[in-house]
């Protein structure tokens, strides 16, 4: 038989229903809660409420909160969005020369491959892969190393940040 605590921290709704159920107190953070959950001590109250269901709420929200953290974090490289990147990679014809993954008649074979790019250490072998540093190689490649082979394409500072989000986000 699982054993019943008594809580009285609510998070917007009662954890247990029932007439006498009321919050008492200030909700408390995620976190702080998860911690509490773990080790077992929940202040005393009104509610009785089972510790695998607050364990499993409590985690199934820190998972949500990390979750929708991570995918703002992605849709934002470098100020840059990674959807209308993939786009531009197209209109820009940069599949003439670069194997780009999910870039339609991305086939070319003149320059490297652009698959995994986001894990690579350094663009074009001598610039650290960083997302500025990106989004100005291909804006403007000649000007970062002048005898390089890639060509200047006219790609606006803000196309090349979301080529630039675009290609970093490869793994």
């Amino acid at each position: 038989m699982m054993k019943r605590l008594r809580c009285s921290v609510g998070v917007g709704q009662p954890w247990a229903a029932g007439p006498t159920c009321r919050r008492t107190r200030p909700t408390p953070a995620i976190g702080a809660l998860l911690f509490a959950a773990l080790l077992g001590s929940f202040p005393a109250g009104r509610c009785e409420v089972r510790r695998p269901a607050i364990c499993a709420f409590l985690f199934a929200a820190l998972l949500v909160c990390t979750t929708a953290a991570v995918a703002a974090k992605a849709s934002q490289i470098a100020d840059g969005n990674p959807e209308l990147g993939r786009r531009l990679a197209e209109r820009y014809h940069c599949g003439s020369c670069h194997t780009i993954p999910g870039v339609s008649a991305a086939r070319g074979r003149l320059a490297i491959s652009l698959d995994s790019f986001g894990q690579r250490s350094y663009i074009a072998g001598r610039i650290p892969n960083q997302a500025p540093l990106l989004a100005r190689w291909i804006e403007s490649p000649r000007s970062l190393i002048p005898d390089t082979a890639m060509p200047d394409m006219g790609v606006t500072p803000a196309d090349a940040r979301d080529i630039a989000a675009y290609l970093r986000q490869l793994k």
